[in-house]
């Protein structure tokens, strides 16, 4: 399988869940038993921690075809999250990296509402820490297109630190993995590339 392959693979499955035809409904036995010994994943997803948005569920994707690295707004600034990244190249070598972002994001949202000055408790300012400069760059866009724009440029900002990444700009270079931002639509259940 290429790079390619793997992200047609993705948006084939995706095809199936907003069908309803999805073919990875049950969770067999006979392959939870072929994935004791090791994985296989052909993708890692780095998506949001929402739970309308399960990768797997998704991509219509069965156990052990796809790695996935979910945090709050789908960020990868934090080292846990690239760590994550790089342990599944390391160990598994997928073929894409798809960082997954959604409208309806909680994180993003928060996020906005941090820059125009709401106080956040807590631990909540490190989930939306990395969030925060790309709010500030999204400027001359009506308020109710901001959250989309946030959105997809917040999928951008990930995309791009993964691209400098050494390993994985290493094995991009090597023409082996692929990086690519999506976006979930909640209403439709399509995934879309981010504009």
């Amino acid at each position: 399988m290429t790079p390619a392959a793997a992200l047609e693979r993705l948006d084939i499955g995706n095809h199936r869940f907003v069908d309803g035809k999805r073919v990875h409904t049950y969770r067999e036995r006979e392959r939870r038993a072929a994935l004791v010994e090791g994985q296989s994943p052909f993708a890692v997803v780095v998506g949001c921690s929402d739970s309308r948005v399960p990768p797997e569920l998704v991509y219509d994707q069965g156990l052990g075809d796809v790695y996935t690295v979910r945090v709050a707004g789908n960020t990868v600034s934090d080292p846990l999250v690239m760590g994550s990244i790089e342990l599944a190249l390391v160990a598994v070598e997928p073929l894409a990296i798809v960082v997954l972002g959604h409208e309806g994001c909680t994180a993003v949202a928060t996020a906005i509402a941090a820059a125009d000055g709401r106080h956040l408790d807590g631990d909540v300012p490190a989930v939306v820490e990395p969030i925060l400069p790309v709010v500030e760059s999204v400027t001359d866009v009506p308020d109710d297109e901001r959250w989309r724009a946030v959105v997809d440029a917040n999928v951008r900002q990930s995309v791009a630190q993964l691209q400098a990444n050494e390993m994985v700009s290493e094995a991009i270079r090597r023409e082996t993995l692929t990086v690519v931002g999506r976006v979930y639509q909640l209403q439709s259940g399509r995934v879309v590339p981010v504009s």
